[in-house]
Order: structure tokens, then sequence, then C-alpha cells
């Protein structure tokens, strides 16, 4: 089951301005799009080949840690919004774990979400297809990771990196 909602300006997860466009979808399968802000060509093309790595990468992960993927919702974003660069992360951060790891309880009080901020890795994958997917592939395991509660370490001995 899909689980979709908006995000930007006045929204309840506050992490996009009105220059970024937004889709949040859970990992777990099919997808309904929403698109907020300037939409253009290459946008449509990051998005749909980013869509199809999550879900593969999802369905190659092992039984042990696929289920956790259920529910986990993915935001994919041009580029970190306000918000993000206010709090000191960098403008070409390529994506971000937000919330309480599962092992922990939830007290952060913001949904558990992984943002995905397809132009910036798409500027890391130096314009090339297949390694924009990998860039994709790479940043989801981490921050997938991240959301199991793991250390760089644990996610390595994973195979999640």
């Amino acid at each position: 089951m899909w689980s979709n909602s908006l995000c930007g300006p006045g929204s309840s997860h506050g992490l996009a301005d009105t220059e970024t466009t937004c889709l949040i979808e859970s990992l777990a399968a099919g997808a309904i799009v929403w698109k907020i802000g300037p939409v253009t060509g290459l946008w449509s093309e990051l998005l749909e080949a980013a869509q199809d790595e999550v879900q593969q990468t999802i369905r190659a992960l092992p039984d042990d840690l696929r289920h956790h993927a259920a529910g986990l919702a993915i935001t994919y974003e041009s580029f970190p919004g306000q918000a993000l660069l206010d709090d000191g992360w960098d403008h070409d951060l390529l994506g971000m774990f937000i919330g309480d790891p599962i092992d922990g309880p939830e007290m952060s009080g913001a949904p558990r979400q992984i943002q995905l901020f397809l132009e910036n890795l798409w500027d890391a994958a130096a314009g090339d297809r297949e390694r924009f997917r990998e860039e994709v592939r790479i940043t989801l395991l981490h921050e997938f990771g991240h959301y199991l509660g793991l250390e760089e370490d644990d996610m390595e001995e994973r195979g999640l990196l």
C-alpha cells in the first residue's frame, strides 16, 4: 500500500520551499506522483529512474531487512530545502534520514522518512545515467541503515554500503 503526502509551504513536513519539487511515497510498492513547483523534463527522468532504482534496491534487500522498508516514506526533492540549510546541512547533500531509528523510542516527533535530493545525486553522477542510479542505490542504503539504527561499520557488515 502506498502512502503519499505532499510537502511544501505550509505542509506538515515543512521541509520544502516554494522552489522545491517534492514527492513522498512508501517504499512498499506502486506509485502515485504528486508534483509541486517547477517540473522539468530532466526532473521527470530523474524521478522515474530514482523510483525504479528504489524499488529494485528494496526488493534486493536481505529478507531480515526487507520487511523494515514497509511503510517507510521516501521523499524525492530537487535539493535540500531552506530549513535544512538553515540547520547547517550542506547544499550538496545527497540524502538524509529524518526521524528516530526503529530500534528506539520515537522521541523526535518527526515522521520517519528518507529524503533523496535528485538534482544533487545527478550532479554527483556527473550527468551519467547509470552512475546516477548507483548513487541513488548507495544513498538509499546508507540512509536505510540509519533508519535501522546502524552505524557505518554495521552498515558495511550487513552489505548496506
